[in-house]
């Protein structure tokens, strides 16, 4: 070997050196991002748990949706075995039977603006507008298209008066709705294998999006920007309700019959 291959060979071998082990750090990096739980884009959504605060059993045979009253002193809860709709102090015990007998009813949730409730019907994908004693007002087809148990599954209006509806999966969206409540946008979630219900927070414009089958809450935002997400040690979990005044969120899982109290930061 000559004295220019030495050196060329001597050069080589101190630049691979030197670059290799930046090489392996960016790959490592990298396949950590791609992982599950794992988001380089958006630091903010490193899993979290919720602090289970008490659980109640609940004479409501298959609880499928969850909303608070007003002033967070109440619930209605939806029985997807009954397919009716109690009003449920915090601990889940029966004040009052509505008079809406539904056919599959998923989601429920009471507006502010006008004190009235509005429930998802997965199968028909109708929305339908109530009073707070369950006598119908209206009802809106939304054409949300898709397999008859896996359609609408929650939905919730933002502080604008804007409907957003959730659809279960194949593919787990969120729809924004207009005025004619008809689809205007179309979110695909892709962080989710399904998606169970859902609510909005007020204070910070974010919706909290259940999975039952992804065991977690997530907080989400319209911009398509996943801002956090808790975990939860349970599937089956159904229907979700947050009060962000006292960052409680009330969870019902339909398997168990029971109603959970979380709270959250």
């Amino acid at each position: 070997m000559n004295i220019n291959t030495m050196a060329r060979s001597k050069f080589f071998s101190r630049v691979f050196k030197t670059v290799m082990p930046v090489i392996l750090l960016i790959s490592v990096i990298s396949f950590r991002c791609k992982l599950p739980g794992h988001r380089g884009d958006d630091p903010e959504s490193a899993d979290s748990s919720l602090k289970l605060v008490a659980s109640y059993q609940l004479d409501i045979e298959e609880p499928s949706g969850i909303t608070f009253n007003h002033d967070y002193t109440a619930c209605w809860i939806v029985d997807g075995h009954a397919q009716r709709i109690y009003k449920t102090d915090l601990k889940g015990n029966i004040i009052e039977k509505l008079h809406y007998k539904g056919d599959d009813i998923e989601g429920i949730f009471f507006r502010h603006s006008d004190s009235s409730l509005w429930i998802a019907e997965e199968r028909s994908r109708e929305v339908v507008h109530l009073n707070l004693k369950g006598n119908e007002i209206e009802r809106f087809y939304t054409g949300i298209h898709g397999s008859d148990n896996k359609g609408l599954e929650g939905l919730a209006f933002d502080d604008k008066n804007t409907l957003f509806v959730l659809k279960e999966k194949d593919p787990a969206s969120v729809f924004l709705l207009d005025d004619n409540f008809e689809v205007l946008k179309q979110y695909s979630l892709n962080f989710a294998d399904d998606l169970s219900d859902m609510d909005f927070d007020p204070t910070s414009g974010n919706f909290f999006i259940l999975s039952d089958e992804s065991r977690s809450v997530y907080v989400w935002n319209p911009a398509g920007r996943l801002v956090k997400k808790y975990l939860l040690a349970l599937t089956k979990c159904e229907g979700i309700a947050v009060n962000p005044v006292k960052k409680k969120i009330l969870i019902v899982n339909d398997a168990l019959n029971t109603l959970y109290e979380y709270e959250y930061k």
